[in-house]
């Protein structure tokens, strides 16, 4: 991770406004998230029958997937050119350097959701391992190109062309992966009957709502903050918030791995398998969360000083964001796991969470003059009245339920 250099060649307004670019990748992600899970147990679902016709149902669901994320990036740049342009044009008008940047962003952020497919077509056939070391080796390339643009001293336009050639390492290691699933004939396939993009639709409404609740609860508070504060001030928010969410995708990391498998599990109904993986899994993600975060708030400060800058915020919020991101583990996991079951009712309260979190913080920095840790105890309070303690209910019941059956 390019952070500790990154605070070194960046001054405080072009780190917030780097971070600021960087938060706009929600919006590929509200756009996405409602599909990836659904497409990884649909095509975990079709490579656990064991039918005639299962080459056709693969041939239509991978064309439904392929023709589902060209629509989407279409979206995408839409989205940017229009209102992420309006948000950003304070920045914009400064200089013409900063409109390039822009530019580069937002071909970087479409391109790549256009072929983010392939990530979700590995996952749903078990190549777990090879989508993470085909991410983690883009990455890896695109640091060390970022690297040699800050030493160039590009700066933030170094930074977001390596973003872009990044993407590009990405599109050709996916498809390099792709070639050993001999699926490379199906996805260029165009004669697909689309009779499963119906479907797919369907369930991902769901899950793109609980995407936009996500997006309420928490990137939104980003770009409320980007409002009132300056950008010294949103560069140590993205730091902190940056390193709270990189724990949280290592500590997820369980699951992500074994999501296939657990619907698998579930469709051949070996439920007290499942099960017995989701409590193990559930334990292994909290323990390395809880230790994680503790290294993190005593640690963080002293190492980001160590490069050269005090970017945290301070110990106080540091608790509560802690604190938050724990109670977002629980009921994630627990709600990803209930969609092996196809179960996708918690997207309701999600959103229900998400519009009192939103307009709460809104109002309380409009009106109430609410400083940053007024509105992080509005994130976990819209968390603990419902869904931090519902969904791992709900996952217990359907337990007892299982071994009431037996």
């Amino acid at each position: 991770m390019l952070l500790p250099i990154i605070l070194n060649f960046l001054n405080p307004t072009e780190l917030g406004i780097w971070y600021i670019l960087m938060g706009l990748n929600i919006i590929a992600n509200i756009l996405e998230c409602g599909f990836q899970p659904v497409v990884i147990r649909y095509i975990a679902y079709y490579l656990s029958l064991k039918e005639e016709n299962e080459k056709e149902n693969i041939l239509n669901l991978l064309g439904s997937i392929k023709q589902i994320y060209k629509n989407l990036s279409k979206i995408l740049f839409i989205i940017l050119i229009v209102f992420g342009s309006f948000y950003l044009k304070d920045i914009l008008i400064q200089n013409f350097k900063i409109k390039i940047i822009w530019i580069i962003y937002i071909i970087t952020l479409t391109y790549q959701l256009s072929f983010s497919y392939l990530i979700s077509i590995l996952n749903g056939y078990g190549k777990i391992a090879s989508s993470n070391k085909t991410i983690a080796y883009s990455k890896i390339l695109s640091n060390m190109l970022m690297l040699s643009f800050l030493i160039l001293r590009l700066n933030l336009l170094g930074l977001v062309c390596a973003n872009l050639l990044g993407v590009f390492i990405l599109r050709y290691l996916l498809y390099r992966e792709i070639k050993y699933l001999n699926i490379t004939k199906l996805l260029e396939n165009k004669n697909y009957k689309g009779k499963i993009c119906k479907k797919l639709y369907r369930e991902a409404f769901k899950m793109g709502i609980v995407s936009i609740s996500q997006f309420l609860n928490t990137k939104y508070i980003f770009f409320l903050f980007g409002r009132y504060f300056s950008l010294e001030i949103i560069a140590r928010y993205g730091v902190t918030i940056q390193l709270f969410e990189l724990l949280t995708k290592l500590s997820r990391l369980p699951i992500d791995i074994y999501i296939a498998k657990l619907s698998q599990m579930i469709y051949k109904e070996k439920y007290k398998k499942a099960f017995d993986y989701y409590k193990f899994i559930l334990v292994i993600i909290i323990f390395i969360y809880i230790v994680g975060g503790s290294i993190l708030i005593k640690y963080g400060n002293i190492v980001l000083e160590i490069v050269g800058k005090n970017q945290l915020l301070e110990t106080k919020i540091l608790f509560f964001l802690y604190f938050y991101y724990l109670i977002e583990i629980i009921y994630g996991v627990s709600t990803y796991f209930l969609t092996t079951f196809k179960f996708l009712d918690f997207y309701k309260s999600f959103f229900i969470s998400g519009i009192f979190c939103s307009v709460a913080a809104t109002l309380g920095m409009i009106y109430f003059e609410f400083d940053m840790l007024d509105v992080i105890k509005i994130q976990i309070i819209s968390q603990l009245l419902y869904n931090f303690w519902k969904w791992p209910l709900e996952i217990y019941r359907r337990y007892l339920k299982y071994e009431k059956n037996r």
